[in-house]
Parts: C-alpha cells; structure tokens; sequence
C-alpha cells in the first residue's frame, strides 16, 4: 500500500502552546515534535476511557436525542469523553448514521473546551471524510475539503484555541500513513491550504503524486 506524504512548508513559526517548528525540506515528515508527542498520547488514551458499553449510536439516532446527549455531556467529563472517543472510531453502516456521527462531532466539538477532545473530534471529522472518498467516487476531494473546513470553522468560530489545533491535526494525518491513495492526498492537501492561507503548499511528494 502506497502511503503519501504532504510537503513540508518553509517559514513557520509554530503555534502557541505546541512549540516552534523548524526548517523546510522537500517533504514534509510532521516536524512538530512536540504536537505530534500531544496527539500521539491523547489519541490511545482516548480509546482507553470508555469502561463501560454505551449505545451511542441509539443515543443520537434523532436530532431530538442528539441534544439531549449534548446536555448530558455537561457536567459529566466521563460521558463527554466517551462519547467523544465513540464518535472519532464509529463505523457508520447508513447514511443516516453518517450524518448524525458528523453532526454530533461537530456540536460537541463546538461545545467542549478539552483539549484532548477538540484533538480527537477534529481528527475523527477528517478521517471520517477520507473514509467517504474511498466509499464515493462522486465526491470530489477539494469540494470535500471546502465543506468539512467550512463546517469545523463554524463550530470553533473564533476561538482561538481550537483554531490552532485544526492544521495540527491535518498535518498529524497526513504524516502518519492514514493517507493511502490520490484522492485522499488532494483532500488533505486542500485542507490544509484552506487552514493555513498564508503558507507556501507548492512542490513535495504529495503535489508530484496527484
């Protein structure tokens, strides 16, 4: 299996709280350590802390019931993590079940102020994305890559903390080996032109595998 790689961007200054990035090169090979040491410890713990067996999948079968899972979340950390660690690994069967899987992450996603959290969703968002590449040939990825930003941008609106995190975590997936074929490489690569406006996206492996 083919694994693609996004190329590096020169001239980066890091972000608050994730630590500077350094140099350029052809490709990028994520050189964010101390991002990619957040993700690569928030993740696995994610998917340890649900204990106990929840049908989340019935719990947001209904707009209805997506709300009140939302308001049960308050004030139940546990709950909240659960359900947002559900909703970064389902594997939907339906279309109903997609919608209401990305329409649950993000409201949650708008609503929480864990870290951790905000990490898994809006990883969850993109690879639930790539997932519907592979699934659809009709979708066509750059238009993909618009809608999902347009949407996670809603949610986080202004808030600075999570706007950070959304090229972290693009940048995250397409280093780790989930991006697996050229449409899914376009998709990411337009994702992270959109949240990145600023940076150079020209060149790298990526660009020369499309």
């Amino acid at each position: 299996m083919r694994h693609y790689k996004l190329p590096r961007y020169c001239g980066y200054r890091g972000i608050a709280g994730f630590g500077p990035a350094t140099g350029c090169a052809s490709e990028m090979v994520f050189d964010y350590p101390s991002q990619a040491a957040i993700l690569a410890s928030i993740l696995p713990i994610l998917a340890a802390q649900s204990t106990r067996p929840i049908n989340f999948g019935d719990l947001i079968s209904t707009p209805a019931r997506i709300q009140k899972t939302l308001e049960r979340c308050d004030g139940h950390p546990d709950f909240e993590t659960a359900l947002a660690n559900w909703l970064e690994t389902a594997q939907p069967q339906t279309p109903a079940e997609r919608v209401a899987i990305h329409a649950t992450s993000l409201r949650l996603l708008e609503d929480t102020t864990d870290r951790q959290l905000i990490f898994g969703l809006i990883d969850g968002l993109l690879r639930h994305a790539m997932e519907d590449l592979t699934r659809d040939p009709a979708i066509v990825p750059a238009e993909l890559a618009h809608t999902l930003y347009n949407e996670i941008r809603k949610s986080v609106r202004n808030q600075r903390s999570k706007t950070q995190v959304i090229p972290v975590v693009a940048k995250w997936l397409a280093d780790d080996g989930s991006v697996t074929n050229s449409r899914q490489a376009a998709f990411v690569l337009e994702f992270i032109k959109l949240a990145e406006p600023r940076r150079n996206t020209k060149g790298g492996a990526l660009r020369s595998a499309l």
